[in-house]
């Protein structure tokens, strides 16, 4: 526990997390470590819900009245069809990690994008103006290239996908947004990528690729070919230190895993629900404890 404060009358705040699957997440311990500190009676839930079902599970939340939930893989991109309106981020984004539901109309949110921007802001020199490579093309990896763009100016960025046709419609929806970004799009096993690598400064995982219990998987990426200067972020928390990281690390760059992306779009959330800010630098203090956090 990283504290109590006493406790607010007030009608319990049911909160939870929409994904699939979600053995891994930490965000219940998060939200209602964060509740518990505050005083606040709200509980946070995990659903571990199928593509095909979160239609089902959203009706669910409105009919049963239920604050809000997050949204992860592989909900973020089709949750917006699911809800009434859509906040300027997740409709510039085409994904929502957070849902508002206020008396039956839900609102989706995308907090990954200020989770991204606050997480990379301590290293603002390294990402200003510079080029990225993007491993995935879902919705974390679309609040990425927005806060890419948007906040880091970056000036060029590749997309690296199994599925090009995935990636191209993720290029397609941001050039009708940002018309002179400079974008491109590759396959793991293109010839191409080894030097697309070396000439990125930045490389950031948004695919699960490595997260527990799969933690021996890494992106299949020529490894040898990253530049050592370059910054690289994995959004996987679970482990804190995965096989992409250990790679990298191994060539010299710098590096970052997910926990802090987790924790300022959590924030985000926790606020939007209950109108109070998350006290995120305590828990960053006792995050280990709380998650038994190993390397």
């Amino acid at each position: 526990m990283i504290g109590i404060s006493n406790s607010k009358e007030a009608a319990e705040i049911i909160t939870g997390l929409l994904a699939h699957p979600i053995s891994h997440s930490f965000s219940p311990i998060i939200h209602n470590s964060a509740a518990e500190f505050l005083g606040i009676n709200l509980r946070y839930y995990p659903f571990d819900v199928a593509p095909n079902k979160l239609f089902d599970a959203i009706t669910g939340m409105k009919a049963l009245g239920i604050k809000g939930f997050n949204v992860s893989i592989p909900h973020k991109k089709q949750a917006t069809a699911v809800v009434d309106h859509l906040e300027e981020e997740a409709e510039i984004t085409g994904a929502v990690n957070t849902i508002v539901n206020n008396y039956g109309v839900l609102t989706g949110y995308n907090t990954d994008v200020i989770g991204f921007s606050l997480a990379a802001e301590p290293y603002n020199e390294i990402f200003f103006g510079k080029t990225a490579m993007i491993i995935g093309a879902g919705g974390s990896a679309s609040a990425v290239v927005y806060s890419l763009i948007s906040k880091f100016n970056v000036q060029k960025i590749y997309i690296v996908n199994r599925t090009l046709e995935t990636a191209h419609d993720l290029v397609k929806h941001y050039r009708a947004v940002y018309p002179e970004m400079e974008f491109c799009t590759i396959e793991f096993n293109d010839k191409t990528l080894p030097d697309a690598l070396a000439s990125s400064s930045i490389l950031v995982n948004c695919t699960p690729i490595g997260m527990h219990p799969n933690t021996q998987n890494a992106p299949e990426l020529p490894y040898e070919s990253l530049n050592p200067a370059a910054f690289v972020f994995d959004l996987v928390y679970n482990p804190i230190i995965t096989l992409f990281l250990k790679k990298a690390e191994a060539v010299g760059c710098k590096t970052l895993n997910g926990l802090d992306m987790l924790l300022y779009q959590a924030a985000g959330a926790f606020e939007l629900w209950t109108g109070e800010k998350m006290p995120v630098e305590e828990l960053r203090k006792t995050l280990p404890q709380l998650l038994d956090l190993k390397k």
